[in-house]
């Protein structure tokens, strides 16, 4: 799939793309591009806490898998559900949805989101963290 800017004006463009990832499942899959654009929000939220600056936050990937836990006995009986898998990536221009990928989750969900960073990105990132603290000695 070609990489899709996550602005109102690609709404329709996104949702079809997602359409054609989950296939029939739309329960506890991504279908949406308010879903979509709710992951670049928490995405650029991550970068900003972490200290990166907005013009250096080019480069990061953020992969979320949709879907909530649900209770144990639905473990217990084996059932699986279908998801979305979607992989978001920040240009300098802004967020854009690289792909997206229908995925089975368990029990436990889609659990947490992954930020992935630039080698550049971590070293602030590190940087910044190492400048609020202190270390005993």
């Amino acid at each position: 799939m070609k990489p899709i800017n996550i602005i109102e004006n690609n709404q329709d463009a996104i949702e079809k793309a997602l359409a054609e990832a989950n296939g029939r499942a739309s329960r506890h899959a991504f279908t949406t591009y308010d879903e979509i654009k709710a992951l670049a929000t928490a995405a650029e939220r991550r970068l900003d806490a972490m200290g990166i600056p907005a013009c250096r936050h080019a480069g990061a990937r953020y992969v979320e898998t949709s879907g909530d836990a649900v209770p144990k006995s639905y473990a217990r009986k084996g059932y699986s559900r279908a998801a979305t898998m979607v992989c978001i990536v920040r240009r300098p221009s802004g967020w854009f949805m690289e792909w997206a990928d229908k995925t089975t989750v368990w029990q436990e969900g889609g659990g947490p989101a992954s930020l992935v960073l630039t080698s550049e990105q971590s070293d602030e990132a590190v940087c910044n963290l190492k400048s609020t603290y202190c270390i005993a000695s």
